[in-house]
């Protein structure tokens, strides 16, 4: 029986969320990702079998609004986002950023190029705008 089935509706999730956010202020980024995803957060839209909620778009829209709100300096939007589009890919990670044991972001904009070298891969280019990006184990970047 999901949420949806049990009446739980898009502001009674709001309400929750917006306590959850306040009790994660103040906190370091891994601190606040174990936090938010003990209380299923990071998981929102994430399947159920990686430890997400499943719920559609129009649960996590009040959870983002709430972290903005609360000026809550960890990448709630990009967590939720990859976690759920991750899925298919690269279940594992996605699991692991629902769960709150890795942190990702999104760089919004610049883009890189990626070239081998030796046993690794060399980046050049420049992004910006990614919360919290030194804080993170992992960083989305455009790759032209």
């Amino acid at each position: 029986m999901t949420m949806t089935d049990m009446g739980v509706s898009p502001a009674d999730f709001a309400v929750t969320a917006a306590r959850a956010i306040a009790a994660c202020a103040g906190q370091d980024v891994r601190a606040q990702a174990k936090c938010l995803a003990d209380d299923g957060l990071l998981g929102v839209m994430a399947a159920e079998d990686i430890g997400g909620l499943a719920l559609p778009l129009d649960f996590a829209v009040p959870v983002v609004s709430a972290a903005s709100a609360g000026l809550l300096g960890f990448p709630l939007l990009e967590s939720v986002l990859l976690g759920h589009l991750l899925q298919p890919a690269l279940p594992e990670l996605a699991e692991a950023i629902v769960s709150g044991s890795q942190c990702a972001t999104i760089a919004w904009a610049g883009s890189v190029t990626a070239k081998p070298h030796r046993d690794g891969i060399v980046l050049n280019g420049w992004v910006s705008r990614a919360p919290a990006a030194t804080d993170v184990d992992w960083l989305l970047v455009q790759v032209d």
